[in-house]
């Protein structure tokens, strides 16, 4: 099989695979975030004054568009345009983004083989792309439909790097740079974990560089014996204007909304920079074990904050992160067969995850969908370290029995991947079994326990709604949404002294909680009326 129809077969799997493992999924409903960022958004649902709409300098709240990620909201805006509230289109939207996705990181694998160890290979990047597209950590990307800002950061990201390197192959190179630069600004606008595409570019050449056989069409010169920096320094204009991007970006980011890291608006989460900093090894130490073995998984992580150097699971968490870190200097300073691409594919991780796992605190301090970009680089890195293991040669040769094996253990792990991909999209069918397992496995997640009482609420299984609001005001006294829930539900009992006090408390603990004010103000005129007739 030729090269062209080597690489025409491989971006059909990569097409299918995923299209396939996720076209059960279209039809599913809204769910958590989706309701806030689409069914009550009043913001896409009209065209006029839209750049007002995506970018603007107040806090954002329930009806409006994220104004860090305008984007990302544009695209929720086109597709009510086109499909109104069915989910149908913005499923879709987020099936193909994946799919696109996977595509770009089979062409990244098949030029970071090329680029490091001149091989033309075609089916070991196949199979790190297919291992990506259906390990069940990306759901959260993919079938949620408010994961779609990782998705779209992601594949700009990707494109930027693959313009980039195309820059330099092709006569069109101001054309190429140009798409480059455009597609790292989309990646931003649609989530902020773009902002390390600079550094991750300087790291590709200096890997490229480190042995002294740097590739001619990145250096540019026909003598490539020069150090990294000299060449760099030739250069400096290329990479200078991806970091006067990234520096307008966090300049603007700083004086018109106020700060670098997130605002913190979610009620309940609480973090300071030295907690959140501190509780991150923790999280790291739970990504590596749902990458290896994705079980357990949950759309609400809930994580307890760490409180000292010296508590335990911070202890021995920092311990196991700064082994791999050091083993990221071990494999660069090794010459092995495969050190260069593991040295990558580690760096890759840890670099497209530091924007969420670093001293800038965000609303949720662990979520899934923030593996989708850093994924990438640590299943590289594993398939990298299973060929040096394996001992398989730069090279593909199905009768060579080291590849052979190696293929059909990751041809087994892509399908037990897609057979728990396929299993775990059924919960997203029914919000409520997601809940529940979140419940099961953090009963102390006091959001978990909020949101199950409220989809039980809506099917009329009252019982179990009120149990699941005492039990989140047991772990939390100061929540004010549970005692407003828990007086809607004595309404429906009838029992309006209770529900005119849960009501009050709401407001005591959330002044400014509308929906408690309105129903209180609601349950007072019913009163009032039913007085003047008696």
């Amino acid at each position: 099989m030729n090269k062209q129809i080597s690489v025409f077969v491989a971006v059909l799997v990569c097409l299918f695979a995923p299209f396939i493992l996720y076209l059960d999924t279209l039809n599913h409903p809204f769910i958590f975030d989706d309701l806030a960022n689409i069914v009550y958004n009043l913001d896409i649902k009209d065209l006029s004054n839209l750049k007002n709409r995506l970018i603007y300098q107040s806090g954002y709240g329930m009806g409006q568009n994220d104004p860090s990620r305008p984007f990302t909201y544009f695209t929720y805006t086109l597709n009510y345009f086109f499909g109104q509230l069915n989910p149908f289109g913005y499923h879709l939207i987020n099936v193909l983004i994946h799919m696109g996705n996977t595509v770009l990181i089979y062409f990244l694998t098949l030029n970071l083989f090329f680029l490091f160890y001149k091989a033309r290979l075609f089916f070991i990047p196949l199979l790190v792309a297919l291992v990506f597209a259906c390990h069940p950590l990306q759901i959260e990307v993919v079938t949620y439909i408010s994961g779609r800002a990782d998705g779209l950061a992601t594949f700009f990201y990707l494109l930027s790097i693959f313009f980039f390197l195309n820059a330099f192959f092709s006569q069109r190179k101001r054309i190429f740079y140009f798409l480059s630069l455009s597609s790292f600004i989309f990646s931003f606008w649609s989530k902020q974990i773009g902002v390390t595409l600079p550094l991750m570019i300087l790291i590709f050449e200096f890997l490229l560089d480190s042995n002294g056989s740097s590739p001619v069409f990145l250096s540019n010169e026909k003598n490539c014996s020069n150090s990294f920096w000299q060449k760099i320094d030739k250069r400096k204009f290329i990479h200078l204007g991806f970091w006067l991007v990234l520096g307008l970006f966090l300049l603007f980011r700083y004086f018109y909304f106020g700060g670098l890291g997130d605002r913190i608006t979610d009620p309940w989460e609480r973090w300071t920079r030295l907690s959140y900093a501190l509780t991150q090894p923790i999280v790291i130490l739970n990504y590596f074990r749902l990458l290896l073995a994705p079980l357990g998984q949950s759309i609400d992580h809930f994580i307890e904050p760490a409180k000292s150097v010296l508590e335990f699971r911070t202890f021995i968490s920092i311990l196991v992160l700064g082994f791999s870190l050091g083993m990221i200097v071990y494999f660069f300073k090794k010459n092995w067969q495969y050190s260069k691409i593991i040295f990558f594919g580690m760096i890759w991780f840890f670099l497209t995850l530091s924007p969420t796992s670093s001293f800038f605190p965000i609303n949720d301090a662990m979520t899934e969908r923030r593996l989708y970009l850093p994924s990438f680089g640590f299943i590289l890195c594993g398939v990298s370290f299973c060929l040096m293991i394996f001992k398989v040669p730069i090279k593909e040769d199905f009768k060579d029995k080291s590849f052979l094996k190696l293929s059909i253990s990751l041809c087994l792990v892509i399908f037990i991947f897609a057979g728990l991909t396929l299993k775990r999209n059924r919960f997203y069918k029914n919000p409520i079994f997601l809940w529940q397992e979140a419940v099961q496995l953090y009963p102390k997640n006091a959001r978990a326990q909020y949101n199950l009482g409220n989809h039980y609420l809506k099917v009329g299984e009252l019982d179990q709604a009120f149990s699941c609001f005492e039990n989140a005001l047991q772990i939390d006294l100061k929540l004010a949404e549970p005692h407003n829930n828990l007086g809607l539900i004595y309404l429906q009992r009838r029992e309006f002294k209770k529900a005119e006090e849960s009501f009050q408390k709401a407001l005591m603990i959330k002044p400014g909680l509308l929906v408690a004010r309105q129903n209180l103000e609601k349950l007072k005129l019913s009163q009032r009326r039913k007085n003047k007739i008696k």
